[in-house]
């Protein structure tokens, strides 16, 4: 009985195929898969497919990532000859081929794309050896340990230490290899176990270090607690405040700036704030309280420079690839995004565009998200889309940049002259200083570079 219903299957299924090649109905073309050839272990990364169907049919798609997840139909149909976007993570490292297969309305089935390679491999940082410092400290002192570690891409890292009574915040970038320095105050007599980590742009995170052992005994005074930092006035000055210490009133304040290797004193203020003219420059700021002879600093290092993303490519909003460049407010590293996806609307600053279908056009435009889903190139959805403003720069590269109060910020800016500057003023009111260095029309490329003040409201870039 199975062998019958076996058979009357095949004749039914062959009936089927027959009658839609016999009605002229034939399969679609077979897709092409577009999409990174590279890429870290688990991050998300998008493919576009795209096939035609010889008589405009639907298509359905199922892709076949070679990780051996599973191989599965798309549950809708998708116009004929539209780039249509799938996410994907690879969960270990390797070499993988993604292929793609497409099925119109009648059922007919295509053949097999060609194999899109992607490699996979793990970026993380490498493991920092134990941090370099002083092993035994005074209570309400602030002593300094330095670390340094690797990237196997050479990235821009960011460190964190482990100070045995706490977990400090993340701090930097610096170039990989360099050493970074922590500071660091202890208010208890004790034993601490003192560890570092490192993380790159992407969140990357190496294991902790081996400790350093460090012995603390209590004195006399204490320091200054909840150091602060914020833009004051127009943007050009910054103001510091923190908290009186426990141990009693100093003798006075010390306020100590750092542009290059070196702190110097600033202030000798005795309340509990300053606000510092830095003159245009950037860099990291310690306070301290004096108690007699002795001077106790506060904890944390705090800094005003710009963090520098390197040059990165984008797309047009028709071209090929993520179209959509933003910063995070929380490292100040940039990142490109596909705005096809509502998704990424919080992620996106700006786009670029000609304005026209295709990416073709003479004059490519940097304009604020809000203005993605009414672009005539089409593609992105109604969405949370972020508002930016731009403004040519015509001074100095470390120049502060100039002051967001309507002109000469617009929300579109044309690229003209390379390399470009552009002020970007966020909706998260950070300024950002924006070099175009490339547009390359024939692709719809555009090549990207910028530095961004993680200090809202300040406008001092300098680097």
């Amino acid at each position: 009985m199975k062998s019958t219903i076996t058979l009357v299957g095949l004749a039914l299924a062959a009936t089927v195929f027959v009658g839609a090649v016999c009605d002229g109905r034939m399969p679609p073309g077979v897709p092409v898969v577009e999409g990174p050839s590279a890429s870290p272990v688990l991050d998300t990364l998008t493919f576009r497919v795209m096939a035609e169907d010889p008589a405009g049919e639907d298509v359905q798609y199922k892709l076949d990532y070679g990780d051996g997840s599973p191989v599965e139909w798309t549950v809708a149909g998708y116009p004929s000859g539209l780039r249509v976007s799938f996410k994907h993570a690879f969960a270990e490292a390797g070499s993988f081929q993604v292929r793609a297969m497409a099925r119109n309305e009648a059922g007919l089935e295509s053949d097999w794309s060609e194999a899109h390679p992607v490699s996979v491999e793990l970026w993380d940082p490498a493991v920092p050896p134990p941090p370099d410092g002083p092993t035994t400290c005074t209570t309400g002192v602030t002593y300094f340990f330095s670390a340094t570690t690797t990237h196997p891409r050479g990235d821009s890292l960011w460190f964190q230490f482990d100070w045995g009574d706490t977990v400090g915040n993340w701090s930097g970038p610096v170039p990989s290899g360099s050493s970074y320095t922590g500071v660091r105050s202890w208010s208890e007599a004790g034993s601490y176990p003192v560890r570092v980590r490192a993380r790159d742009a992407d969140e990357r995170t190496s294991g902790w270090s081996e400790p350093l052992a460090v012995t603390v005994i209590k004195p006399s005074g204490g320091p200054p607690t909840g150091f602060r930092l914020a833009a004051a006035g127009s943007g050009l000055t910054v103001q510091l405040s923190w908290t009186r210490p426990a141990a009693g009133t100093p003798a006075e304040y010390v306020v100590l700036f750092r542009e290059g290797a070196e702190f110097s004193v600033v202030a000798r203020p005795t309340q509990a704030f300053y606000v510092h003219d830095p003159g245009g420059k950037t860099g990291d700021y310690l306070v301290a309280a004096r108690f007699d002879t002795t001077l106790y600093y506060a904890g944390d290092t705090l800094n005003t420079r710009p963090v520098h993303s390197p040059e990165m490519t984008i797309y047009e909003l028709n071209g090929a690839g993520n179209q959509g460049y933003g910063w995070s407010v929380a490292t100040g590293a940039a990142s490109a995004h596909d705005m096809g996806d509502a998704a990424n609307a919080p992620l996106v600053d700006l786009f670029c565009t000609d304005f026209a279908v295709g990416h073709g056009g003479a004059i490519y435009t940097v304009v604020s998200p809000t203005y993605g889903p009414t672009d005539p190139g089409g593609g992105v959805p109604p969405g949370d889309w972020r508002e930016s403003w731009f403004a040519h720069v015509t001074g100095g590269e470390h120049d502060p940049l100039p002051a967001y109060a309507g002109p000469p910020y617009r929300q579109d800016a044309d690229i003209g002259n390379l390399p470009m500057r552009l002020a970007v003023y966020t909706a998260e009111r950070h300024y950002a200083l924006l070099r175009v260095n490339a547009v390359d029309n024939s692709t719809g490329t555009v090549r990207l570079e910028s530095w961004f003040q993680p200090v809202s409201g300040l406008r001092l870039i300098a680097h």
